[in-house]
């Protein structure tokens, strides 16, 4: 198992930087060389998964991964945008009287409500469509 670690770097281009340590329980079945870097743009977040007996991520080791992925720019979703499978998709409401729809179109995500709707209801509609989807 990996247990979280506090990282010797706080952030880094825009990213919380969260460290994993491997546990001894799982070095027999897992053992990791050298860290592994992940990236997560849509949540600002680097999580860096480390060896057992290395030191705590530095910054020359994010700054190659970094490198190596592209330079992917954080990017946290604001209050009218959703993360939808990985993919940060604007919001667009369109009130309407009778019908309630849900949709992708152009990096966006369309809804028509009904006034008054209850943000359960909201809700419930966005998961029957993210697992149409899947």
């Amino acid at each position: 198992m990996f247990r979280s670690e506090q990282p010797q770097i706080e952030a880094f281009e825009g990213y919380q930087v969260v460290a994993f340590r491997q546990g001894r329980s799982n070095l027999e079945a897992r053992r990791l060389v050298r860290p592994v870097v992940h990236f997560v743009p849509f949540l600002a977040r680097v999580g860096v998964f480390l060896p057992g007996a290395r030191g705590l991520a530095d910054e020359p080791t994010l700054r190659a991964a970094w490198i190596a992925q592209g330079q992917p720019i954080a990017h946290r979703p604001t209050s009218s945008e959703c993360v939808v499978f990985g993919q940060v998709l604007s919001l667009q409401h369109q009130p309407f009287a009778g019908f309630e729809d849900l949709w992708q179109e152009e990096g966006t995500l369309q809804m028509t409500w009904r006034r008054g709707v209850e943000s359960e209801r909201v809700k419930e509609r966005f998961e029957t469509w993210g697992q149409a989807r899947l």
